[in-house]
């Protein structure tokens, strides 16, 4: 745990930009879910996806890697919103998240391991240059 004195804490609370890391963590978490699908074929966990004989629409195409970050951070609205482009990839996606059947689950969008590092990691970074 980190301890702060008294001049860190209003240092940090003068200089950290909330809104600013909120949305560097979406930007970094948006760039993890389409590295995932088109890159590494791998899940929110950082695990391989497994293998299917059965036509997926996560790669069908190559439509479910198109996230996006739809609504950002502002000073006043502390948060930020990933969306698909795709309308009708919705209803497979929400599928093979979840392994609904014919689907197998693979869990491609959400908050897992890697996300998590990613988000630790420019916290961190965010917080060091508050305090400089």
């Amino acid at each position: 745990m980190l301890k702060l004195t008294k001049r860190e804490i209003f240092k940090l609370n003068k200089n950290l930009k909330i809104d600013q890391l909120i949305n560097d963590i979406a930007d970094g978490f948006n760039k993890s879910f389409q590295d995932g699908i088109a890159k590494t074929s791998t899940d929110i966990n950082g695990k391989k996806f497994k293998v299917t004989n059965n036509p997926t629409p996560l790669l069908d195409k190559g439509k479910m890697k198109n996230t996006y970050v739809k609504k950002r951070a502002t000073r006043s609205k502390k948060s930020a919103e990933i969306s698909m482009n795709i309308r009708d990839r919705k209803i497979p996606s929400i599928a093979h998240n979840q392994g609904l059947k014919p689907q197998i689950k693979r869990e491609w969008f959400g908050v897992g391991k890697v996300q998590k590092k990613i988000g630790s990691k420019l916290a961190r970074l965010h917080i060091k240059k508050a305090l400089k």
